[in-house]
């Protein structure tokens, strides 16, 4: 699964849309989007947008990041 793959799964899995997690958190729509777009997986997303995200969504901000199989 790539980067990108694992934002949206993760938003999915908490019974999310972008819309909540814009209404949740302090993040716009465009940046919860760019998070699931495989054109930006090379770019390095702020520590706080990830754990906010994370957070949220109630997985391990490394596996968001990284993709470690035993974190999520």
């Amino acid at each position: 699964m790539t980067r990108s793959e694992r934002f949206r799964w993760a938003r999915r899995n908490a019974g999310l849309s972008q819309k909540d997690v814009e209404d949740r958190t302090y993040l716009t729509r465009p940046t919860v989007s760019k998070t699931e777009n495989p054109k930006h997986d090379h770019l390095d997303f702020r520590f706080e947008t990830v754990y906010t995200l994370a957070k949220l969504y109630g997985v391990d901000p490394i596996w968001l990041m990284k993709g470690d199989e035993d974190n999520g």
